[in-house]
């Protein structure tokens, strides 16, 4: 039996009124017949007819009743008017026009109008209704009952329209002779809707009610107090904590659903509630000293504030967030959600905090804080994306963290001072700890993955990359388009290696020294050298240069051609397994200012490629400077000797020439070739006491008796052998 205190009767009238107290805008006929039925029974009212009688509810099975229907005995249904205006007194202002409001300094919407209110025109007596609310400070109305019209100037007031419902049932009335009676007594502003049922089977309606629910109460600041139904529902939250928590408990509820931005003040208690939002940027849940909510758990809301024993977090923004405590809970599962604030636990907290798929929310190179708090808390991070700083991982129980990052930056602040951090991923990593001890053998940090990516090398590619800095640039796949780009690259990647395409020219303040170009072949990668440019310590691989060069350097496998200004005061330039070509004469000139002394040039198994019939030019320049030469193939010409230089030449094959510009050095020469002098005065010399003719070689070893070949291993002394064992056959000859 559920009986209410808004209902009161004029039992002297005929018919008589019943009357729903305001604000109720709802009642059910069950509520009206139990309602009834107690009011009939006060001792009063006892000498007045039954006021009320009803039939339906008998089972029907599985649950099911025939509906319910009520008749009222010479007696009407009313539900209190609303008599005070929503806006009252209040003045039209310019633009006000025919069925146009407009009030400059009104705020329709915010206030609530709807269409369908009543609106008075006071200054010329009519009234009307809205018909839509076009801004904040103009609506538009139907014909005035006098048929006037809004002008600047009129005072009007507006009247809120409240829609009652009578629910569960079907109510019908008759009056004192048995003659039908119309059940609603009609009252100002309000409009009845009564839900009346033909069907004979209709299911409790106190399961229709609770399935109304969802399983959950409704709560919003712009919501109705009270617990009578349907408060708490989707369609009339409820605005305070107490009805929200006394629906809950008598239904049977556990979660609360927040539409609207909710404070909770000392003494409140939502212990072991689920507490949700609309979404996490759209609901704002802040915790006051003093309130509780052990147990409870959040989702798709935004959360701050002194939170007293949580148990989870989903899909939530958590800002600044103090005095957590896990209590009894044991551990704080937090997943799907974004970090903006600082989160300081309590230091008498114990158990363990998951971090699951969470992420910073804080841009730029700030990040959320971690403050443990000397807590005694185990903690796990599983695909952290941003930033985070710990601070206070130092309980004497020496707890343990693992944090797996997806992506970011990892600070671990000096005040960790106990236990054991184990960072695995992609993260960068600050640590200032004091005493933690942190393990990184997992941990993958970005620029280790991006410098991975350039194979050691930066990529220049003159006619197809682009220009820039910015990774990727530079890596095989976007190869930078000049040197500066790449050389900006290379030393921010501690990387001394250049891959070049096509045709780079350095200039004259052009600075290489130290780096390695190395080539794609030496017909598609080129390097021309420009007076000026630098190239001490370089080395060059794969490619072909050209050019005047500045400074020792070491090239391998390339193609040479007219390099000019070769030695220095020190070091050599060497050229191993180099091809020195004809194009361009001289094919290799040295500086004439190199001290005397030093050996300048070194060819180790170098060779010329002959296009002129007298082979590239080495064009000694009248400098100091002194040569070796290692496994030379190929014919080569020598000029301009003049200054007492030396060599050392070692050759393979071919025609050296010194030609008559030669004129004071000294040359050794060993190996198998041809010599031709051609250098003029007493002070140049060449010698080639250990320089084998080729054709005097072959000469020697053919006039040479077989017998006399006897060491073992050589041609000779195979044949030899093949002698001493071949017996003429008789008549063979």
């Amino acid at each position: 039996m559920a009986t209410r205190d808004d209902l009161s009767v004029r039992w002297d009238l005929s018919p008589r009124i019943i009357t729903v107290a305001a604000p109720s805008t709802e009642i059910t006929i069950q509520d009206l017949h139990d309602t009834l039925r107690d009011l009939e029974d006060e001792p009063a009212n006892m000498i007045y007819p039954s006021i009320i009688s009803s039939a339906g509810k008998e089972p029907l099975g599985g649950g099911v009743t025939v509906g319910l229907t009520a008749t009222l005995l010479d007696a009407r249904l009313q539900f209190e008017g609303r008599p005070d205006p929503l806006i009252q007194e209040e003045i039209a202002t310019a633009g006000s026009v025919n069925q146009t409001l407009i009030d400059e300094y009104a705020t329709f919407i915010s206030d609530g109008i709807e269409p369908g209110y009543i609106i008075e025109n006071h200054t010329k007596d009519g009234y009307a209704e809205v018909v839509n609310v076009i801004s904040e400070t103009e609506l538009l109305t139907t014909i005035f009952s006098n048929e006037s019209t809004f002008d600047p100037g009129d005072q009007y007031n507006i009247w809120q329209v409240i829609q009652c419902n009578v629910l569960g049932g079907n109510l019908v009335a008759e009056d004192s002779v048995g003659g039908e009676l119309d059940p609603i007594f009609p009252s100002p502003f309000t409009q009845v809707v009564r839900t009346s049922s033909s069907s004979a089977t209709l299911q409790e309606l106190e399961a229709i009610q609770y399935s109304s629910f969802g399983g959950e109460v409704h709560v919003s600041t712009s919501g109705t107090a009270g617990t009578t139904y349907p408060a708490g529902t989707p369609q009339q939250p409820v605005n305070n904590l107490e009805d929200a928590l006394e629906i809950a408990v008598e239904r049977g509820f556990d979660r609360l659903i927040f539409e609207s931005d909710f404070t909770f003040e000392s003494g409140d208690d939502v212990s072991l509630y689920e507490l949700v939002g609309t979404a996490e940027t759209k609901t704002t849940l802040t915790f006051n000293a003093g309130s509780v909510c052990a147990g409870s758990e959040f989702e798709d809301c935004t959360v701050e504030g002194i939170l007293v024993s949580p148990s989870a977090f989903r899909k939530c923004i958590i800002k600044d967030i103090t005095g957590a405590t896990i209590g009894a809970v044991g551990t704080i599962e937090v997943s799907d959600c974004l970090f903006t604030g600082t989160i300081t636990l309590s230091p008498a907290l114990e158990g363990q905090i998951d971090l699951i798929n969470c992420i910073s929310g804080v841009a730029g190179t700030a990040t959320p804080t971690f403050d443990m708090n000397g807590a005694n808390v185990d903690a796990i991070v599983r695909n952290y994306a941003g930033g985070m700083e710990i601070h206070n991982f130092s309980n004497v129980s020496n707890n343990v963290m693992s944090i797996d990052m997806n992506s970011g930056n990892v600070i671990l602040d000096s005040s960790c001072t106990t236990g054991a951090i184990t960072i695995r991923g992609t993260s960068l990593l600050t640590d200032n700890t004091n005493g933690t001890t942190v393990n990184t053998s997992g941990l993958v940090f970005p620029d280790a993955i991006q410098l991975s990516s350039f194979n050691s090398f930066v990529y220049l590619d003159t006619v197809n990359g682009t220009a820039g800095t910015k990774y990727p640039q530079g890596t095989a796949s976007d190869p930078v388009q000049n040197l500066a780009d790449a050389k900006t690259i290379a030393a921010a990647r501690n990387i001394n290696n250049i891959l070049l395409s096509g045709t780079l020219v350095l200039g004259p303040t052009d600075n290489i020294d130290g780096l390695l170009f190395k080539g794609i072949t030496a017909a598609t990668s080129i390097i021309v050298m420009t007076s000026g440019c630098s190239t001490d310590g370089s080395q060059f691989e794969d490619l072909t240069i050209t050019g005047a060069c500045d400074g020792d350097f070491i090239a391998r496998r390339c193609g040479v051609t007219g390099v000019t200004n070769i030695g220095d005061t020190s070091l050599g330039t060497t050229f191993s397994q180099c091809a020195f070509l004809t194009s361009v004469s001289p094919a290799l000139q040295l500086r004439n200012d190199i001290s005397h002394g030093t050996t300048n040039l070194y060819l180790t198994g170098c060779s010329c490629i002959n296009n002129s019939g007298n082979g590239p030019v080495i064009d000694f320049n009248d400098s100091d400077g002194n040569i070796v030469v290692v496994g030379q193939g190929g014919d080569m010409v020598f000029q301009n000797i003049t200054q007492g230089n030396s060599g050392n030449i070692g050759l393979e094959s071919g025609h050296l020439r010194f030609d008559e510009t030669n004129t004071d050095g000294v040359f050794d020469f060993t190996g198998v070739g041809q010599v031709i002098d051609q250098g003029v005065g007493s002070g140049f010399q060449l010698k080639t006491t250990h320089l084998q003719n080729p054709e005097e070689g072959a000469d020697a070893i053919l006039d040479k008796a077989t017998s006399e070949n006897t060491t073992p291993g050589t041609r000779g002394e195979q044949l030899n052998r093949v002698d001493a064992n071949t017996k003429l056959i008789p008549g063979t000859l």
